[in-house]
């Protein structure tokens, strides 16, 4: 033994160093089964984030240390058989007023940014619709096509809202003043209305613009006689679920109704849009190699033309 060896130098030395010097945290840890070494993996970091969430707490320092951690274990037996176990410790763990508030907090921005998105979906329909309805009605000539309609989109807006009297009133007001949506200006008692006002009563006549009827105008300026027009496919449609299904709420049966009669429109508008533009293509390319073909002829005869004549 060497007499001038420091037998305290070690001494401050972490123990994992020790037994990673020794291999032996490596060697146990390979011999365990795999579901074993998960566990023990999580084990080891909820300690490591305990740890660091007490010396967090101690200092005084506002952190937001967040792990994914995993609330389950599946444990395999015979290679084939799950077993799930479910980590309550780690649930109630997470069960904290910080994290809570983090939910409410979270919940309340999506929340927020939902609204949003579904009002500027609306605005951007709105618009489409009110300026560039022949760009919709082109977008989707196929849908109006298969649906053996002249407006598929007023056929669902008229049976999803056939039993609104106040809806009905509202459009033959509308066609009572030639479908003008801005008619109110020219009201006198509107002249005052306030800005929310005028606001409701855009969105009532375009509401009421949808509707899909047979109207009998009246020309002294009383309301018209409207009726709603019940022949389209998506009455068929309703009929025929409503008679297959007949235990079905009137809400279910209309919901159902709405759900296959837009799939059917869309779907079939796609499957036709993407046959269109096939055919286009080929067409095209057809044009393209018979345009090929006369180049070529044209530059034969040229070069054959000025052989002659030289």
């Amino acid at each position: 033994m060497d007499p001038n060896h420091d037998i305290f130098a070690q001494l401050d030395t972490a123990l994992l160093d020790i037994f990673h010097q020794n291999h032996t945290i490596q060697h146990d840890f390979n011999s365990l089964p795999e579901h074993e070494r998960q566990r023990v993996l999580d084990e080891m970091e909820d300690y490591v984030r305990q740890s660091s969430l007490n010396s967090t707490r101690h200092g005084r320092i506002r952190r937001n240390p967040r792990t994914i951690r995993r609330f389950y274990e599946i444990t395999w037996y015979w290679t084939y058989l799950p077993l799930f176990t479910i980590r309550f410790d780690r649930i109630f763990q997470q069960l904290t007023m910080s994290n809570f508030q983090r939910a409410v907090t979270n919940a309340a921005f999506y929340l927020v940014n939902m609204i949003q998105a579904g009002l500027r979906s609306l605005i951007f329909l709105f618009v489409l619709q009110t300026y560039l309805h022949n760009v919709t009605n082109m977008i989707f000539v196929f849908s109006n096509i298969i649906t053996f309609s002249s407006n598929f989109i007023k056929d669902g807006f008229t049976y999803c809202f056939q039993d609104r009297a106040d809806i009905l009133h509202d459009h033959a007001l509308l066609a009572t003043h030639n479908y003008d949506c801005f008619y109110y200006l020219n009201l006198p008692q509107y002249a005052n209305a306030s800005i929310w006002k005028h606001a409701e009563l855009i969105f009532k006549n375009h509401r009421a613009y949808l509707l899909r009827t047979s109207c009998v105008i009246a020309k002294d300026g009383a309301p018209s006689n409207c009726h709603l027009i019940t022949d389209s496919l998506v009455y068929k449609f309703s009929d025929a679920i409503a008679k297959s299904c007949p235990s079905l709420s009137t809400s279910i049966v209309r919901l159902c109704t709405v759900g296959i009669y837009l799939v059917y429109a869309m779907l079939g508008n796609f499957v036709c849009l993407n046959i269109l533009f096939f055919l286009s293509y080929n067409i095209m390319r057809r044009i393209a190699g018979y345009a090929n073909i006369v180049k070529n002829l044209s530059q034969v005869i040229g070069s054959t033309f000025v052989e002659y004549i030289a």
